[in-house]
């Protein structure tokens, strides 16, 4: 169902900031700046968010220090990528039906396609695809135990499918349709992450040796209270009742 986010937050002592601007952005500082459609000017969003906004913000509410991000979309992928470039600076990270790539033919497809309904390009946002400023802006590439790791990090997707609310809606095809295509690709970058934990030994199921089970929860790398493995070379987040080959190595 649909949550009331101001009732929801109201007795949970915390202040929720939203940007009112930066559509089709991705809320990061650009190489050159767009002059056509939605986009003109400078775009500076990290800068802003990051630098110029939290002091200054936070000395007006009386913040505690404290701080999350979240973003869904577009958004999904900046999260992840202010709290890489910024380590420690968030305590949560939650990212929500995003693509973390960005650096590959089709996750730069998706976010050329973004940037260009406001009229802005991939190359005057990160320059050419694959460059040095380009791989800084991916968000797989940058999950790494020193960007990631201080953070409590959630992330989820759904396949594409439509749900039981979905069907007979009014506009309801544009939904299952066009939104099932985007859903099911941001799906498929999810498992891009997916695929970098079991490469590094995790399996969602469970794996025995020797007779023994080998939850996340029990090695000696597992951190509980950020969910988190700090495998060396390795800095992923994992639930408790994941296995992993490398257990306790």
């Amino acid at each position: 169902g649909v949550q009331d986010m101001v009732d929801f937050y109201t007795s949970k002592d915390v202040n929720v900031v939203i940007p009112q601007a930066g559509a089709f952005s991705y809320y990061t500082d650009w190489v050159s700046s767009p002059e056509a459609g939605y986009l003109k000017g400078p775009q500076k969003w990290e800068t802003f968010l990051t630098k110029e906004l939290p002091g200054a913000l936070e000395d007006h509410i009386g913040g505690n220090g404290k701080r999350g991000i979240a973003g869904m979309s577009m958004a999904a992928t900046s999260s992840l990528l202010l709290a890489e470039h910024n380590p420690g600076f968030y305590n949560a990270v939650g990212s929500f039906s995003g693509c973390a790539a960005t650096s590959r033919p089709l996750p730069r497809l998706y976010t050329q396609l973004t940037v260009n309904r406001g009229g802005g390009s991939a190359d005057q946002m990160w320059g050419a695809m694959g460059s040095e400023y380009n791989v800084y802006n991916d968000a797989l590439v940058n999950a790494t135990p020193k960007n990631l790791g201080p953070s409590e990090t959630y992330v989820s997707v759904n396949s594409g499918l439509g749900g039981a609310n979905d069907w007979g809606a009014k506009g309801s095809s544009t939904l299952i349709v066009e939104g099932g295509v985007i859903e099911a690709a941001m799906s498929s970058c999810t498992h891009d992450l997916k695929a970098k934990l079991v490469i590094g030994g995790f399996t969602p199921h469970p794996v025995e040796h020797g007779g023994i089970e080998q939850p996340c929860e029990t090695c000696m790398y597992y951190l509980v209270h950020r969910r988190f493995c700090e495998l060396p070379e390795l800095s992923v987040p994992v639930e408790p009742e994941w296995s992993c080959r490398l257990w306790r190595i």
